[in-house]
């Protein structure tokens, strides 16, 4: 049996995948006070094989309030940074071997309070953020999005068929393949196959079938199935450049 011990941070998310285990450490001062860190250990022997910390880090950043780890990518969410407003949020993209930072993710459309990066996911070469307290949908509505693992790009935003103020879409992420499981307070839906179910507890959707509002990817840029041309599809968004690979 191995042990993994991380003293003197506070712990927040460990997940495992590839053989190894990912650990977010909110509580970690190494770039100031409750900057945030993240680890990554061996699963087998609980050995540490790395520490990540993001380039532009901060105090009360909180990096690690969530974590993903897949096909050799870790991703961190950091929803306390202030890149585009007070709690506006961020991701970061890690090469799960040697520690390098990847890209950062930010929202093209991102605002204060915004909490991108509550929830993270990885599967292939995409990956998927919750954004708790997007206001697209009025206050607290939620969102999430999805990005390319490869080129950091953003690929579409997701927002729940009965968006509502105060339902706090995004909570939750996860995804496999073609499909995207999203939570939101009290409840979840899973977008799979171009449609969306809604589980767990609360009120159902509307229209159980009509799916979560995908935002086109920009132009030039395909996006797998499901998610180009899925149902309740809302305006494209303006192609954006490609996010500067981290030296």
């Amino acid at each position: 049996t191995s042990y993994i011990s991380v003293t003197g941070v506070q712990t927040c998310a460990l997940p495992i995948s590839d053989g190894v285990v990912a650990v977010g450490a909110i509580g970690n001062d190494d770039k100031g006070e409750d900057a945030g860190s993240a680890y990554v250990f061996d699963a087998t022997t609980g050995s540490q094989r790395t520490k990540l910390l993001p380039d532009d880090g901060a105090t009360d950043d909180r990096f690690g309030w969530s974590i993903a780890t897949a096909n050799g990518v870790v991703a961190v969410g950091v929803r306390h940074d202030g890149d585009n407003g007070f709690n506006s949020g961020s991701a970061y993209l890690f090469d799960v071997t040697t520690g390098q930072e990847l890209f950062k993710l930010t929202a093209p459309d991102a605002a204060e309070f915004d909490f991108f990066g509550t929830s993270v996911g990885i599967s292939g070469n995409i990956a998927i953020v919750g954004a708790l307290f997007d206001d697209d949908a009025g206050n607290d509505s939620g969102s999430a999005y999805l990005f390319d693992v490869v080129t950091g790009r953003e690929l579409a935003k997701l927002a729940a068929s009965d968006a509502a103020p105060g339902l706090g879409f995004g909570s939750s992420v996860a995804i496999s393949g073609n499909t995207a499981l999203v939570g939101r307070i009290g409840a979840a839906y899973r977008q799979c196959r171009g449609r969306t179910r809604h589980t767990g507890r609360g009120p159902s959707p509307r229209s159980p079938l009509r799916g979560v509002r995908a935002r086109p990817a920009p132009r030039g840029h395909r996006v797998r199935a499901p998610w180009s041309g899925a149902p309740g599809a809302v305006s494209p968004v303006a192609p954006s450049p490609a996010p500067k690979a981290r030296s």
